[in-house]
């Protein structure tokens, strides 16, 4: 039995392609790679500069994919029930940049003299505090690390535990992260970007949505492949799962976008997909190429890009590999793994 099929009918978006779904759109249609040299993406905070000072970066991304999230869905929170909108966040590594900062002042000073901003920067979870206080929501609220925020968001609506849900990640740039995995054999030839997403789910019927949330799939891989290798025996593990959801969702899979980011893993997870799936499916696994490999932020990213993809009935040419204008693409599977090692799998369906 399938849960209910919650609607996507917002994004917001921070990745170095751009900052709307026109910008993002409009890179991918046309092919075109932007180079980013200083490893942040560059946006414009929606805040006052006095509400700016008691947040960092990590947060404010989090506000401005929110604030754009519900812009695009053409949503004024002020109209709805402040307790029935939720904020559903992931990250993978959190607040880098403040944490390394907080371990500064502590190492090189008094820590009774640290900065209380910086320190209450340092929890994860700041980020949704900042969002529900500049947006009025009082919903159910959490941050998940390494985990799958738009499937614990889609089970909280089919509990009826909230009419429209702010879901998605964040994960802010940081050079010494940045430089750990460039020193890591596994992640050294990886094109590792910033990104934030937001998302608007609802439960409620919308004309105008991007696509509906069927279901998903979570399967231990057994490593994060930008840190270690998994065994083959949890590999063949996680195909097998996948063969049983697919089975299980019966919704035929006209598109796949895999995690493919330059990693070891590619070959065996288009391997995989390609057992399972068959050969009329179209593969794209060359969306980071544009967008980078945006750590806690990938699988988010991915289902932004399939989202305006179903909702236009097309995929661009330079990820599809083919022309697919008018061809029939109305559900799309969407792929994709975490720094804990779990494998993901989000089946989209185009509306009807």
């Amino acid at each position: 039995m399938h849960m209910k099929e919650i609607q996507i009918i917002g994004i917001g978006m921070i990745n170095r392609t751009g900052n709307t779904i026109d910008d993002v759109w409009n890179c991918l249609t046309s092919g075109t790679t932007v180079e980013n040299t200083t490893g942040k993406a560059e946006y414009v905070s929606v805040l006052p500069l006095r509400r700016q000072r008691r947040m960092n970066r990590y947060s404010d991304m989090a506000v401005y994919v929110s604030y754009k999230a519900l812009d695009d869905a053409d949503i004024a929170v002020d109209s709805l029930d402040p307790y029935r909108i939720g904020t559903i966040f992931s990250t993978g590594y959190g607040p880098m940049e403040s944490n390394l900062s907080f371990a500064g002042m502590v190492l090189d000073g008094d820590p009774d003299l640290c900065s209380p901003t910086v320190f209450a920067n340092t929890v994860s979870n700041a980020c949704i505090g900042h969002v529900c206080m500049n947006l009025g929501c009082k919903g159910v609220s959490t941050i998940v690390m390494g985990s799958n925020s738009v499937g614990y968001a889609q089970m909280l609506l089919d509990k009826d535990d909230a009419d429209y849900i702010l879901s998605g990640s964040v994960e802010e740039y940081n050079e010494a992260l940045y430089q750990c995995l460039k020193h890591n054999p596994y992640s050294a030839d990886i094109d590792i970007a910033e990104a934030a997403v937001g998302f608007l789910l609802t439960k409620e019927e919308k004309k105008d949505a991007y696509c509906r949330l069927i279901d998903f799939m979570e399967c231990d891989l057994g490593a994060y492949p930008l840190i270690n290798r998994a065994e083959a025996s949890d590999i063949k593990a996680v195909e097998t799962a996948l063969g049983h959801f697919l089975d299980k969702c019966d919704f035929p899979v006209d598109a796949v976008f895999s995690a493919g980011n330059n990693s070891w893993f590619d070959k065996y997870e288009s391997g995989m997909l390609r057992r399972v799936l068959g050969k009329e499916v179209i593969y794209v696994d060359g969306l980071k190429k544009y967008v980078g490999e945006t750590l806690g932020s990938s699988l988010s990213v991915s289902i932004a890009v399939a989202a305006v993809c179903l909702k236009k009935q097309t995929i661009p040419e330079s990820l599809a590999g083919i022309k697919t204008e008018g061809a029939a693409v109305r559900t799309i599977l969407v792929t994709g793994y975490d720094v804990t090692g779990n494998y993901v799998a989000y089946l989209l369906s185009g509306r009807e």
